[in-house]
């Protein structure tokens, strides 16, 4: 019996480390992408004359700068898992043990759903960049073709509209929704994961809404950073410039990451209790 119970035990510890490898591994691809997005942007050859491309080409800057804080945690919540499963031959129950574990899992679900959000603001860097470029082939002036059709509702006009002082409130707006609804979440996961059932399935499940929820909540406080008094990210990549294009490029960045907070967010909150719709 004590056989079998070791035995199992070393296969369920097993199949937590592969998970954390894979979330590893998955982190390292996200990681090459940034490296990638930084090589296109410190190739990309800007206009100085035209305000609106280096808009867009300093937003695909900041949305990597979040992308990348967020890998750094990611990074960071994989070293203290690593660091308490190593301690687990020192659990004096299989209670504890199982509870280790599951905390374990729950964790790495959560940063499962982290990189999502992480590949999301990369997408929207690798985007900024693809505006930045057509809007720069639009006022080359290139002969023959208009720069818009009749209709003028597509993709890149409305990047000419979005790359304005006019988006800065509208942004402004969207980034304090998305700091209120993160800490009101992040609380309300927090209270969820102290009142929890000591069952497998249940401390998995608070767990990773907690994670999710504790890292959206200090990535939202990031991007209501470009709206305080310094008007910079901490850390800021453009070392705290201060013209009109890195005003309305991190008002921009800082918009859309609210944004996919806001979505993931309203996946998140199963009692409907932050009435976003």
């Amino acid at each position: 019996m004590i056989y079998f119970t070791l035995k199992t035990n070393v296969m369920k510890e097993a199949n937590i480390f592969t998970q954390l490898s894979l979330v590893e591994a998955m982190s390292k691809g996200r990681q090459s992408q940034l490296d990638s997005i930084s090589v296109a942007i410190s190739a990309y050859r800007s206009d100085k004359n035209n305000s609106q491309s280096k808009i867009f080409t300093f937003v695909a800057v900041y949305m990597q700068f979040l992308s990348q804080w967020l890998e750094k945690e990611i990074a960071r919540e994989l070293m203290i898992i690593q660091s308490e499963l190593k301690l687990l031959p020192t659990f004096p129950s299989e209670e504890q043990i199982d509870y280790k574990l599951a905390h374990a899992l729950g964790i790495l679900e959560g940063l499962n759903t982290l990189g999502l959000v992480s590949h999301e603001l990369i997408s929207r860097s690798q985007s900024a960049l693809h505006k930045a470029t057509f809007l720069g082939l639009i006022n080359a002036e290139i002969p023959g073709l208009k720069a818009y059709g009749n209709k003028r509702n597509d993709e890149i006009y409305l990047a000419t509209v979005e790359a304005s002082e006019n988006s800065k409130l509208t942004m402004f707006s969207l980034v304090q929704t998305a700091k209120r609804c993160a800490l009101t979440h992040f609380q309300q996961c927090e209270m969820d994961e102290e009142r929890v059932d000591l069952a497998l399935s249940p401390i998995a499940s608070a767990t990773t809404a907690r994670v999710v929820a504790d890292i959206l909540n200090q990535l939202a406080s990031i991007c209501n950073q470009p709206f305080d008094e310094k008007g910079t990210f901490d850390n800021d990549p453009s070392f705290n410039a201060v013209t009109d294009e890195t005003t309305i490029a991190r008002a921009l960045a800082a918009g859309a990451a609210a944004d996919i907070i806001l979505t993931y967010i309203r996946r998140g909150d199963r009692f409907g209790i932050l009435l976003l719709n």
